[in-house]
């Protein structure tokens, strides 16, 4: 868990990423499972891709030492460097490597957030 006092005496950039419809938020709500809370560290420059369940798409760079905290539960999240960045989920870090052969990515779909969730 990345605490402010580990950013040191950097400034503290704090994204937060929400989908913008409210049918998601219904049918999220509910659900008798919660969803997961995803924070993503960016130790140095880099971009996330995210898609969610209306196939609505957010795109953007980061800065070096920045939080991103996603606040609607995505159906896939590509990272780019993977090597800069700390995930956690729920709180608790979850360990991300680059998984796709020809570009330095990490994808992860909403089952394998579930999973590593757990």
């Amino acid at each position: 868990i990345i605490s402010e006092g580990d950013l040191g005496e950097t400034t503290k950039q704090v994204n937060y990423v929400k989908d913008s419809t409210e049918e998601n938020t219904r049918a999220e709500e509910k659900s008798d499972e919660k969803a997961p809370t995803v924070s993503l560290y960016a130790n140095e420059k880099t971009w996330y891709w995210i898609r969610y369940a209306d196939d609505s798409v957010r795109e953007f760079m980061v800065d070096a030492d920045s939080i991103t905290n996603i606040l609607k539960y995505p159906i896939y999240l590509v990272i780019g460097k993977p090597e800069v960045v700390e995930m956690s989920i729920n709180g608790s870090d979850v360990y991300i490597e680059r998984n796709d052969p020809d570009r330095n990515l990490a994808r992860y779909t909403r089952t394998e957030l579930r999973a590593m969730s757990k």
